[in-house]
């Protein structure tokens, strides 16, 4: 069986681009340049406006 280097080299490099653009923003946060809220994926109003529906699982 063949050994898969290239994806590892690719997550390596895909990490690290990662942790480069974390740092940015968080050193615009500390700046003042962003809000912390802006680096969240959902923003604040999307989740206020969601509402949660759970399944009946009884039948």
């Amino acid at each position: 069986m063949k050994k898969r280097r290239r994806s590892t080299l690719r997550d390596d490099v895909l990490a690290a681009a990662k942790r480069e653009r974390q740092a940015l923003a968080r050193a615009q946060v500390a700046e003042g340049q962003r809000t912390q809220e802006s680096m969240f994926l959902i923003a604040s109003e999307v989740a206020k406006a969601a509402t949660v529906r759970h399944r009946v699982l009884s039948f």
